[in-house]
């Protein structure tokens, strides 16, 4: 990111830290910045974006966030979860409902009609499935964890680099 490898009229969609840096050192627009995080119009909006269930992209493509052009999503998000849901006034107990884990291994298998990726680390298995039928995908996400299987509504895959 930088002023040599975006437009000048670039919008930022980030959290308030990295919008200050964006709008610092590149001199481009954010979206939320240290100020503009603390409006409520626009600040609340993007939190509920981010804690959709829904797979929905009309907050993107909406008028209160200046309809970003780069979304700069870094890992240090995952770890900042609580404090977007105080930042918006959402009530924290939803945070329980949205988490990440970083998973060390990695099992790829795939045939004709389905791919069938399995994360692992040292407490349980993710297992994401995808089936290919009639031109259409079918996703299926699970945790298998010591004491049984549990569906997962929405996966995110990240990888940090």
């Amino acid at each position: 990111m930088g002023k040599n490898n975006t437009p000048p009229n670039s919008v930022f969609l980030t959290l308030w830290p990295d919008g200050s840096v964006i709008e610092g050192w590149a001199n481009r627009t954010s979206v939320t910045d240290s100020v503009g995080s603390q409006n409520a119009s626009k600040a609340d909006p993007f939190a509920l974006w981010l804690y959709n269930s829904s797979p929905d992209g009309q907050f993107l493509l909406s008028n209160i966030n200046g309809k970003p052009d780069y979304l700069l999503v870094r890992y240090s998000w995952l770890l900042e979860t609580e404090g977007i849901f105080i930042e918006s006034g959402i009530n924290a107990s939803l945070s329980q409902l949205y988490s990440y884990t970083a998973f060390t291994g990695l099992n790829e298998q795939i045939n004709q009609s389905a791919q069938i990726f399995t994360f692992t680390n040292n407490n349980f298995q993710e297992r994401t499935i995808i089936i290919n039928q009639n031109n259409t995908q079918k996703v299926s996400s699970y945790l298998i964890l010591p004491n049984g299987i549990s569906p997962v509504e929405y996966v995110a895959f990240f990888k940090y680099l």
